[in-house]
């Protein structure tokens, strides 16, 4: 991260990086990284029960951070009003994607991504199925089916369903392929952190710190994850890989695909942008300290 930020500061990688490394990991590298962890797993009972936890965690977790944020708001009166929608997206939204994959295989292992990967068909359902109404709180929002569908054909979603069918059928790629996905999927680790550095490089800091910006960014940081691990914690029921994605994909920062979603929506894509930029300043002390505790607790 450092690395990145230095480079775009100084002007060796500028601005106008950001955008094809990021389709180069969106389209290339996450998409081989997640299909490799799904085609390297043996199907059994465990694993099948499992992936139905998360699941139904990960739906859980969107409706009760949506009606938590929504009622912090309220209560913090948080300005302008006509944000609310956005504060909302910032706060419960998270980057278990393009930050989610790499940063879980690092601490992790390659066997967690999968739950991650799984986790995450959510947070694109939320976005594009829930987003747009969350945005216009307080009038009628038609749900955008078409980008909603969208969404569901993306390189990183293609994967997903390619990785099933091979973890299904037990079908493996042959040897030069799978050595051609696995170097790919390897790069992905380096790449992310790069990017987040240049990001935070191109971000003006200095604006975002208001108050609202700063409860904002405590609300998704550091109340969320806390509460998700007092709600997880004494669920026995649920195995230890289950726990912990549950909690960590909480400690994201807000992700990236809502400021496009803002922007399209014509709200305020610069408020989304600050928050973006500010909880990812913020995931960088809170995800290895979530890490850290998690490992502890569950493992």
């Amino acid at each position: 991260i450092l690395v990145g930020y230095v480079a775009n500061r100084t002007g060796v990688l500028s601005n106008d990086a950001i955008p094809p490394i990021t389709t180069l990991m969106m389209a290339i590298t996450t998409p081989c990284l997640l299909v490799n962890t799904m085609y390297t797993k043996e199907l059994s009972d465990t694993l099948l029960l499992t992936t139905f936890q998360t699941f139904a965690g990960a739906i859980l977790y969107f409706i009760l951070a949506t009606i938590f944020v929504y009622i912090m708001i309220r209560l913090l009166r948080l300005k302008p009003r006509e944000d609310w929608g956005v504060f909302i997206l910032g706060a419960a939204t998270i980057n278990t994607g393009f930050m989610g994959f790499p940063i879980t295989k690092a601490i992790f292992g390659t066997d967690m991504v999968y739950y991650m990967a799984m986790h995450n068909i959510f947070l694109n359902i939320y976005v594009m199925g829930v987003g747009p109404a969350l945005l216009n709180i307080g009038t009628r929002a038609p749900i955008q089916t078409k980008k909603l569908l969208k969404s569901l054909v993306s390189p990183i979603m293609i994967s997903i369903y390619v990785g099933l069918i091979l973890l299904f059928t037990g079908i493996d790629p042959p040897g030069i392929l799978d050595e051609i996905i696995t170097m790919l999927a390897d790069s992905t680790i380096p790449l992310s952190m790069l990017l987040v550095g240049l990001q935070l490089g191109a971000s003006n800091l200095k604006t975002v710190f208001n108050r609202s910006n700063l409860l904002c960014t405590l609300i998704s940081m550091v109340v969320i994850p806390f509460l998700a691990f007092l709600i997880v914690r004494p669920m026995d029921f649920l195995l230890p890989e289950v726990r912990v994605v549950l909690v960590f994909a909480t400690a994201f920062p807000a992700a990236v695909i809502s400021v496009a979603l803002v922007e399209q929506f014509n709200k305020n894509a610069r408020v989304m942008s600050e928050l973006v930029s500010l909880t990812t300043l913020a995931s960088i002390a809170v995800i290895p300290v979530v890490a850290a505790f998690l490992t502890e607790a569950f493992l």
